[in-house]
């Protein structure tokens, strides 16, 4: 370890005050580089919480858009918003039930069935009597029998 030095203030000073400071010796380049790779995890974590908020935030405002579609019963253009939000979040199990109850109300029953199946399989467990009796073969034959 190395020594630390104490200067008395006194000694330096115009009206001789009687304290010290301390000055720590210049680090080796070992520590140095220390302290540069801690600086720079900290600002790595720090960065990528800002972004996972921003992100975060951005998620929030474009699913309410999504469900302010979805409410004034613009089923084409919700489609298209959680389409994006689908791209940018694969694994949000509700985007995919929204977009299928979307593809339902416009008869799409195939993509309706596939999007209702995903969001089964990413574990989501809304309205599961509805999701299963569309996802189920007896629910074709009923749609394509009429």
């Amino acid at each position: 370890m190395h020594n630390i030095m104490k200067i008395w203030k006194s000694d330096l000073s115009v009206d001789g005050s009687d304290f010290f400071f301390t000055v720590l010796p210049k680090p080796s380049y070992k520590m140095t580089k220390i302290i540069s790779s801690i600086l720079v995890v900290i600002s790595i974590m720090v960065l990528n919480s800002l972004f996972a908020q921003d992100s975060l935030e951005s998620y929030s405002v474009r699913n309410r858009k999504a469900h302010q579609l979805l409410y004034d019963n613009l089923y084409h253009d919700a489609i298209k918003q959680l389409d994006q939000l689908i791209i940018d979040y694969p694994d949000i199990g509700s985007l995919y039930y929204n977009r299928g109850l979307s593809k339902y109300t416009l008869n799409d029953i195939i993509g309706a069935k596939k999007d209702l199946i995903k969001s089964k399989e990413l574990g989501l467990k809304f309205n599961k009597r509805f999701v299963r009796y569309v996802t189920s073969p007896r629910y074709l034959v009923d749609v394509f029998s009429e």
